[in-house]
């Protein structure tokens, strides 16, 4: 009889690499075992997105609700999902985020459950270093480290991390789920694209298909309680926050601005500013969008919306390349076979570990700077077949790791 597999995951919808996770690991078990009845329990889901899976996945169910004081659904298709499925997966994402409905789960059922490609940091707060000081940190770390996690990972049958310094850590920790180890980000497996909307895209700026470049702003720290979506309440460490990205945000722009520079007039092609978060529109028309010489900046074009995940996977696959201090579109541009550049800031979670993981480019924005940034454009300019070709066999090689993942999660049943 097919496996039933309950898909905790869809953390929020102002990031389209957010959203992405759930049809990435959708995808993955549709590619290992077709025959699985896959449920999908979203934390958030807006109607834009619940209508693409509705478009996309016209199989799967998807059911709201949420778990009460008791641990017990509290909606009678949850409840139906709850007490049916076989295994309950915790999609790929920047952490435990749902560990109390997996806690709740393993409290009450002998069936199995557990992540699949996330990212556990040691921080509580963001601690800015390049990935290698992170490294050097971990290994200090006693193994009573781990905090109110470690039952859920303990008691997990499977506990994928989307990057090896998140495995790392937890490995000294002592953890004792049976399989622990890297797993991909789900994102990489992404693969529904809106080309009627792409085109609208190109159409409206002038695009070329493989002669445009996608540049992506990110501030330091997202400051979620400016975005209304969120209704997150300000407190002192958002203010601590947003004096840091006030401080950071002009220099960290100028790299982005000279590879936008470099990229008009060294290869003549087009620049499309665009977000990844929501409050990213803002960002980009701010930072990125504007102040260039007449010859480059009529080639400078601002996306001046947010956009939903089906058209920017579309518009992606369009370009020449994705250049990105998001961590999620040069993923999603690694699915289609476009070379990206992720551009980590220091603030960064220990998530960009995934990239050297990969063997897909990255390049750390204090260390390496402008120079790291015109080398990898060089390259674009230069050799584009030869980076595609390096793009297409790192995401092979990912996907096929997933989809074992994925067959592993369903042997565990």
């Amino acid at each position: 009889m097919p496996a039933k597999v309950l898909l905790r995951s869809g953390w929020q919808t102002v990031n389209i690499g957010d959203v992405a996770h759930s049809p990435g690991t959708l995808r993955a078990f549709q590619h290992a075992a077709p025959d699985a009845e896959l449920v999908f329990w979203p934390r958030v889901l807006g109607e834009r997105e619940r209508e693409m899976f509705r478009r996309h996945f016209p199989d799967v169910q998807v059911v709201d609700g949420a778990l009460d004081e008791a641990g017990r659904p509290d909606t009678a298709e949850l409840a139906h999902a709850w007490d049916t499925a076989d295994v309950l997966v915790h999609g790929s994402g920047p952490g435990p985020v749902c560990r109390a409905d997996l806690r709740a789960w393993q409290r009450e059922s002998e069936r199995p459950s557990g992540f699949f490609g996330i990212t556990v940091d040691p921080w509580e707060a963001p601690e800015p270093a390049t990935l290698d000081e992170q490294a050097v940190m971990i290994d200090t770390l006693p193994e009573s480290y781990l905090g109110a996690e470690r039952d859920v990972f303990d008691h997990s049958a499977f506990m994928y991390c989307r990057d090896s310094l998140s495995a790392r850590f937890l490995r000294r920790q002592n953890v004792a789920s049976p399989v622990l180890g890297f797993g991909p980000d789900a994102t990489l497996v992404h693969d529904r694209h809106d080309e009627d909307a792409a085109s609208d895209v190109s159409a409206a700026y002038g695009l070329r298909e493989g002669d445009f470049l996608c540049v992506l702003p990110r501030l330091r720290f997202t400051p979620y309680h400016r975005i209304p979506e969120k209704g997150v309440a300000a407190r002192p460490e958002n203010w601590r926050r947003d004096a840091v990205n006030a401080l950071h945000t002009e220099a960290d722009m100028l790299p982005l601005r000279s590879a936008i520079t470099a990229w008009v007039r060294d290869g003549g092609g087009q620049v499309l500013i665009c977000p990844e978060m929501i409050h990213e529109v803002e960002v980009g028309e701010r930072y990125l969008a504007h102040g260039y010489p007449p010859d480059v900046q009529r080639h400078v074009h601002h996306l001046d919306r947010y956009w939903e995940l089906t058209e920017a996977a579309a518009v992606y696959a369009r370009a020449a390349g994705v250049l990105s201090a998001e961590c999620h579109s040069p993923l999603l541009a690694a699915v289609c076979g476009t070379p990206a550049l992720y551009v980590r800031q220091p603030t960064d979670t220990i998530k960009g570990q995934m990239y050297p993981d990969l063997g897909l480019p990255m390049v750390e924005l204090e260390r390496d700077g402008t120079p790291a940034i015109l080398s990898w454009l060089r390259e674009l300019c230069e050799r584009p077949d030869d980076l595609r070709v390096d793009t297409v066999r790192a995401q092979l090689r990912a996907r096929s790791v997933i989809e074992e993942m994925a067959r592993t999660v369903l042997a565990t049943v």
